[in-house]
């Protein structure tokens, strides 16, 4: 007797290509063309699975403070810094923000510049303080002094044509015109102030703050038109000149600030503790105090928002500061119409400054509850695909 056997039905084949990579999945409800796991690999020929590329040792850095590449990397390594692989010379031992602003690297918070073009050193503030023999004499912007005025409350009498006189009760520099026979105000008139050092590392149009002098009006702050080793030019006047002794000292400063960025041919930053957002002159990062109501000037503004800044970036026409609970956008090309608007979404968590990265025309980085793209005032999380992982 024959057996018969079962009759098999044939298997079916089916083949499955993925054609498009999804990125790393961390959650569970991981589908096609994601990867659950990606340590070692590279997404270069993606979907094909690829490994990393080996790595390349190009150098040792002991303690490593601070990174910046344009043309060239410049770094610091402890207390050395180095552009181009070469050492140049030493900063403080601190974490740096190297910011580069067309031919120089400035680093902070040192508050000094590097120039790549003359391979030097300069700083952002200067402080000069003289003690002894200080001389105020009242000149013309050119520095020339005032000669031969008459001094007093009262006018001289029968003064010839052109004839100074220095007005100590309206606190004025006079002029007598014949021509229409009464004394007439000079509007430019200067304060020319000389001392041992008292000009060193300044130069004209550096803004200045003047403290120590005994003259009334003379002290505060300055834009100067002159500056020489041994003596300081700026408009004013007072009613008394001559020779004191004691301590004066011009400073230029720079704030303090926690983040900064370069934006437009200036340096942009903020303060915490003094809820500020500043930006240096046009293309002088020596500058912040300068207000003369120029196009060039410095700003400064003070936001109302609480908490501290967490970071800064540019992105698009605004420069951003961000804190924990949102965002501040700063717009416009000069202090004349610098604007600061305020978008009340998840900003950057404290501590994660290092996560805003600008790709395209959206800017990521890391909030508090997850990571986001910010673009058109809009904040949109990323990250679901991260699963529950805590990430700093």
């Amino acid at each position: 007797m024959r057996k018969m056997l079962p009759m098999l039905r044939p298997i079916s084949r089916q083949r499955t290509v993925t054609a498009a990579f999804r990125g790393l999945n961390l959650s569970e409800g991981i589908t096609d063309g994601e990867f659950a796991w990606m340590e070692n690999m590279d997404t270069r020929e993606a979907p094909a699975v690829t490994r990393r590329r080996k790595r390349l040792h190009v150098g040792t850095l002991r303690k490593p403070n601070g990174l910046c590449a344009t043309d060239r990397v410049c770094f610091v390594d402890g207390t050395k810094f180095y552009y181009n692989g070469l050492y140049y010379g030493d900063v403080t031992d601190s974490f740096k923000t190297l910011v580069s602003m067309g031919a120089r690297i400035c680093i902070f918070p040192d508050k000094r510049i590097f120039d790549t073009q003359t391979y030097s050193f300069s700083s952002m503030e200067q402080r000069n303080r003289v003690t002894g023999s200080v001389e105020v004499t009242l000149a013309k912007a050119d520095g020339t002094a005032f000669a031969g005025y008459a001094t007093g409350a009262t006018p001289p009498e029968k003064p010839a044509d052109g004839a100074l006189w220095l007005d100590t009760g309206a606190v004025a520099m006079k002029q007598f015109s014949e021509a229409q026979g009464s004394w007439v105000t000079l509007t430019t008139v200067c304060v020319k102030i000389s001392a041992a050092g008292i000009g060193h590392g300044l130069q004209a149009q550096d803004a200045v703050e003047v403290q120590g002098l005994t003259q009334k009006g003379l002290n505060g702050s300055w834009v100067l038109l002159d500056a020489e080793e041994n003596a300081i030019l700026y408009t004013g006047i007072t009613d008394s000149v001559g020779a004191q002794t004691g301590t004066v000292t011009v400073e230029r400063t720079c704030p303090d600030m926690d983040f900064i960025v370069e934006r437009d041919n200036r340096l942009w930053g903020c303060s915490s503790n003094n809820h500020e957002i500043y930006c240096c002159r046009l293309g002088d990062p020596t500058n912040w105090r300068a207000y003369e109501g120029l196009s060039t000037d410095a700003y400064a503004v003070t936001v109302g928002t609480p908490g501290p800044f967490t970071g800064a970036a540019v992105s698009g026409s605004a420069v951003i500061f961000a804190k924990e609970s949102c965002i501040h956008k700063v717009y416009g090309t000069q202090p004349s119409n610098f604007q600061v608007m305020v978008d009340q979404v998840r900003g950057v968590q404290q501590g994660c400054a290092g996560s805003m990265v600008r790709v395209n025309e959206c800017l990521y980085y890391k909030s508090v509850f997850d990571f986001c793209v910010y673009a058109d005032s809009e904040v949109r999380g990323i990250s679901g695909a991260l699963g529950t992982a805590n990430y700093k």
